[in-house]
C-alpha cells in the first residue's frame, strides 16, 4: 500500500480520497481503507497542503467517516470493557465462594 500510494498520480487523488471516504463509511475493512488514506496523505502531503479548495469537501468526509467509525469503535470497545470486568468479577467472587456451596 505505501507503495502504490506514493505512486499514485496526483491528478486522480481527490477521486481516490472521495471514494476511499465513501468506503469507510459502509465497510468491515476499517483498517484497511485507513491505511490506504494514511499513505497517501504520507506521500502526497506537500500537494494536500496546497489548500486546493477542491479537497475541502474530501477533507470533511473524511473527518464525518472517521469520526463515526471512531465513534462507533468506541461504544463496542467501552462494552467490552464492560463485559470483561464483570466476568473478572464474577471469576474472583467464585474463586472466593466456600467450597461447601
Amino acid at each position: 500500500v505505501q507503495h502504490l500510494a506514493a505512486a499514485f498520480p496526483l491528478h486522480y487523488l481527490n477521486k481516490l480520497l472521495v471514494f476511499l471516504a465513501d468506503r469507510l463509511e459502509h465497510t468491515p475493512h476499517v483498517e484497511f481503507y485507513l491505511l490506504w488514506i494514511l499513505n497517501l496523505f504520507r506521500a502526497h502531503s506537500k500537494y494536500l497542503r496546497s489548500g486546493s479548495l477542491d479537497l475541502l469537501s474530501v477533507y470533511r468526509n473524511l473527518h464525518k467517516n472517521v469520526s463515526t467509525v471512531f465513534s462507533n469503535l468506541r461504544s463496542i470497545c467501552d462494552g467490552n470493557q464492560y463485559n470483561l470486568r464483570f466476568l473478572d468479577s464474577m471469576h474472583t467472587l467464585h474463586a472466593q465462594k466456600p467450597a461447601h456451596l
